[in-house]
């Protein structure tokens, strides 16, 4: 607002792309950036903090960006600009799904049986529901959009002349273009479901309390003369000890610093140091 006006005139078009998704930034840094409810960190690339970063933040300002994207087509979709009617009918038929499925939820965790492959289950069915509704609705208006904007090209007349007169335009009522695109989002939805399920059971779950068999790696780990406040100095630690965590984080100087290994992530034991404040806080009413 001080500067001359010149400056005023003139802006940062990086800034300027970057403010746009402030919304989906805020809220992809606790998915992306950090893990665990912002309990710990994303980690890509094990025992290169710098490298790690750099990749994690062209993956976070990557997808920040597309579900900008995403969100501003989805919101032309549910409320369309100048049509008071149809956003007031989205509306309330989004409010009836949300309502829905906390409806569906609640059963499922009264009848005990919310897990993981009920959860898929669920999901692929209404999923499937969700595709025919959206092609119901628009498959001819799809259809009409397509014939009045397609252009002939060559290829059509030749194909036209030698097979006859339609040949050139698209079956859009085929078997084959009824069922590919559901099968192939069943696929996806199937492959992805593993995966989840796979990192759900064998992965790196969210902070808590130590199993009660994380005893056995309690004592397996060693002292090494690094500095561990220093992040270069612990990935030196992770690359060339296998030191994962450290008892302390005080500059010793040369002195050696007691560092845990490296476990693997289903194990969920995640020994680290704890100042005298959150000790005292994590030991408060409880009897030793």
């Amino acid at each position: 607002r001080n500067i001359t006006p010149w400056l005023r005139g003139h802006t940062s078009m990086l800034l300027h792309q970057i403010g746009k998704t402030t919304l989906e930034t805020y809220l992809m840094q606790h998915h992306i950036w950090l893990t665990s409810n912002a309990k710990s960190l994303l980690t890509l690339v094990p025992g290169w903090p710098k490298v790690n970063f750099l990749i994690v933040t062209i993956l976070y300002f990557a997808v920040s960006r597309k579900l900008y994207h995403l969100t501003l087509y989805l919101r032309g979709i549910v409320l369309p600009d100048k049509k008071r009617d149809e956003c007031l009918r989205n509306m309330s038929v989004l409010a009836g799904v949300m309502l829905a499925f906390y409806a569906l939820a609640y059963a499922l965790r009264s009848f005990e049986v919310l897990n993981l492959m009920t959860v898929g289950i669920v999901a692929t069915g209404l999923g499937f529901l969700l595709y025919r509704v959206c092609m119901d609705l628009t498959w001819e208006g799809f259809k009409r959009s397509y014939l009045e904007n397609h252009s002939p090209t060559v290829e059509d007349a030749i194909l036209e002349k030698m097979v006859g007169p339609g040949a050139s335009q698209p079956n859009f009522d085929s078997f084959i273009n009824s069922v590919s695109a559901p099968l192939v989002g069943f696929f996806v939805v199937f492959i992805m479901g593993l995966m989840w399920h796979g990192m759900a059971q064998i992965g790196a779950s969210s902070v808590g309390l130590i199993p009660a068999g994380c005893g056995g790696f309690a004592n397996q780990g060693s002292w090494i003369p690094i500095d561990p406040c220093n992040v270069e100095s612990r990935g030196i630690g992770y690359r060339d000890y296998g030191i994962s965590s450290y008892a302390s984080c005080a500059n010793r100087g040369n002195g050696l610093v007691w560092g845990w290994n490296e476990t693997h992530p289903s194990f969920h034991c995640r020994f680290h140091h704890r100042d005298v404040k959150a000790l005292r806080k994590a030991l408060k009413r409880r009897t030793i």
